[in-house]
């Protein structure tokens, strides 16, 4: 996943007649901030005003779908305030993203159903024809009547599937209006618990029975608190990558980097350009979630003085209680990470070309990858399709 710019658009550089290559349909005289993420079997981009999921068909065709984004700050200015915007990108790209996922999972779902309807009208066909060739050929007349039968089922069964198929189809679209919000909400709090369960609640548990007392060092506490959170996150990442789908969205994830790395450096959106570019990129997801770990060690150090101060009376508590306090704190502390997160997300792109920020993009970069495989071209291709949807939408909306 890259998150997008929150910067004002910027003019492409000039260059001179003679080495300005030809001017493609993707190449505009405006560059747009653009993030995005893999999901299944494709890649989903977005700019400012719009989001597209780009899927590639099991018949090699790319199926681009394009909707219109309307955030959130764009109504109430104050949440793209610093501190504030870090929250509010976060939450929608969390809920555009699992909505383009489960969008790719219905598309995946959609060419299954249409091969298994199409194999067995071929196996129908196969089956009349068989039946056809088995007959006598004194029994013609019989034959003929059989046939004609047989074509008569056919057909109803066939018209029948149509209308079932039509059917379904209408019906899923209401369902799924009804409840494609409902259960893309359960997802994101399922989500949100199991990680609160595996990098909060465990690594912070594990790290008592470790013998470390949060009372008396808190940085070291938190140190290897964060150490544990970084080992499980590593330990997950390489127990999924040996799941071949996986494998494939983590290749979809690298062609996404290509992609946006191309456009932001002002190169037209093609293959051979994009192939050239590197899986990595500052402002990814997997980057993001190293600097939530840095970020949780410093600010979560802070959590027993700031409690002992405004909460006096806490010291008479038991040791066990003092745990349940400290660990209720952690969880009211999760959105001030992710909002310091996000500012130091953004300072580490302006930055990236200093010595220390490439240096404290060095964690970022070795789990990038892990997450980032190297993609063949035909997972670019449907990246560049993506990017060039949005793209497109926004040239037309600034128009």
């Amino acid at each position: 996943m890259v998150f997008m710019k929150m910067k004002k658009d910027r003019s492409v550089r000039t260059r001179s007649a003679k080495k300005q290559p030809e001017k493609s349909s993707l190449q505009s005289e405006q560059r747009f901030p653009v993030g995005g993420q893999a999901v299944i079997e494709g890649v989903m981009m977005k700019s400012p005003h719009y989001y597209s999921v780009a899927v590639r068909m099991p018949d090699s065709t790319i199926h681009v779908d394009v909707k219109r984004h309307i955030s959130v700050t764009e109504k109430m200015g104050y949440l793209n305030w610093p501190f504030l915007r870090g929250i509010v990108s976060l939450v929608e790209m969390l809920c555009i993203g699992m909505s383009s996922i489960m969008r790719s999972a219905e598309l995946a779902s959609e060419a299954i159903d249409d091969s298994t309807v199409a194999d067995n009208k071929d196996e129908d066909k196969n089956k009349s024809k068989k039946a056809d060739n088995d007959n006598d050929v004194d029994n013609k007349a019989d034959n003929d009547k059989t046939k004609s039968r047989n074509e008569h089922d056919n057909k109803e069964h066939s018209d029948k599937e149509e209308i079932n198929k039509e059917d379904k189809s209408k019906e899923g679209n209401k369902k799924e209006e009804k409840l494609s919000g409902f259960a893309m909400a359960i997802t994101v709090a399922v989500s949100f618990l199991i990680g609160i369960g595996l990098f909060v609640l465990l690594p912070y548990f594990a790290t008592y029975l470790f013998g470390f007392s949060e009372d008396k060092n808190a940085f070291i506490f938190n140190a290897v608190d964060g150490l544990i959170k970084i080992c499980i996150f590593a330990g997950y990442i390489y127990a999924i990558s040996f799941l071949k789908d996986i494998r494939r969205t983590f290749s979809y994830h690298g062609s996404e980097h290509k992609a946006v790395n191309c456009y932001e450096a002002d190169k037209i959106l093609s293959v051979e350009n994009c192939i050239r570019y590197p899986t990595f990129h500052p402002r990814c997801g997997t980057s993001f979630i190293m600097f939530v770990f840095f970020v949780m060690i410093l600010l979560f150090s802070l959590i027993p003085f700031f409690t002992g101060m405004l909460f006096p009376g806490i010291e008479s508590l038991s040791a066990v209680q003092k745990r349940i306090v400290y660990f209720v704190v952690r969880l009211l502390f999760i959105l001030p990470v992710a909002s310091v997160s996000f500012e130091v997300l953004k300072l580490s792109y302006r930055l990236k070309s200093s010595w220390f920020m490439r240096l404290f993009l060095v964690p970022g970069r070795m789990f990038q990858a892990m997450t980032a495989k190297e993609p063949d071209k035909s997972m670019v291709e449907v990246a560049i399709a993506a990017l060039a949807a949005v793209v497109e939408k926004e040239k037309m909306h600034k128009g």
